[in-house]
């Protein structure tokens, strides 16, 4: 096997492994509390280390807009902020697809 293929699926290896210790802790987190805010606020954080995010944000939708509702790496008075579509097309698309969305460098 060529040396450069070996070492890319080594680093494949070790970010699957990396991945997969963080959903374990994960999910340590979600069944060591029952308050649910301690869980997102830790699940979200954890889960921003481990992709090598500076600030993500979790927002809820509720009747016609966005609710920023739990955040990390970011003030704590962003929390309540409440959005249109128009200005979370990010949440629009992660609920269409119904998946996470990652923004490189977004300033």
């Amino acid at each position: 096997m060529p040396k450069v293929k070996r070492h890319r699926e080594d680093g494949e290896e070790k970010k699957r492994e990396c991945l997969g210790q963080a959903l374990v802790r994960i999910s340590h987190l979600i069944h060591s509390s029952l308050e649910i805010d301690e869980i997102m606020d830790r699940a979200l954080s954890e889960s921003a280390r481990v992709m090598g995010c500076d600030s993500a944000a979790v927002s809820l939708r509720r009747d016609d807009r966005w609710i920023v509702s739990y955040v990390y790496g970011f003030p704590r008075d962003v929390i309540g902020t409440e959005m249109h579509d128009r200005e979370e097309r990010h949440a629009v698309l992660a609920a269409a697809e119904a998946r996470p969305i990652a923004i490189n460098d977004a300033f």
